[in-house]
């Protein structure tokens, strides 16, 4: 159980990481970059900075959720809550 939160957390700390990288420069590699960036999304739509921090907030909350019921000793409760990412995970791997 703890070996399968340091991986969620460091997957996490990971993409984190390649926002920042990918976000920093000049103008003229920020906007090269930021059309990089714009893949397909889960639904085949491009994804915009905003909706991939909005995907990074979520997973975050997901890891908190998944962590204090692991805590708990709730495993049902820990399934469910890690199960909660899966579409911005995905959304989240498709853009990079």
């Amino acid at each position: 159980m703890r070996r399968m939160i340091f991986v969620s957390a460091s997957a996490l700390a990971v993409l984190m990481l390649l926002a920042v990288a990918c976000g920093g420069g000049d103008d003229n590699t920020t906007k090269t970059t930021s059309t990089t960036a714009t893949s397909s999304g889960a639904a085949g739509t491009p994804v915009s900075s905003a909706q991939l921090k909005s995907f990074l907030a979520e997973i975050k909350g997901v890891l908190q959720d998944t962590i204090a019921k692991a805590q708990a000793g709730d495993v049902q409760g820990t399934r469910d809550a890690e199960s909660k990412g899966d579409t911005a995970m995905e959304a989240i791997i498709r853009s990079v």
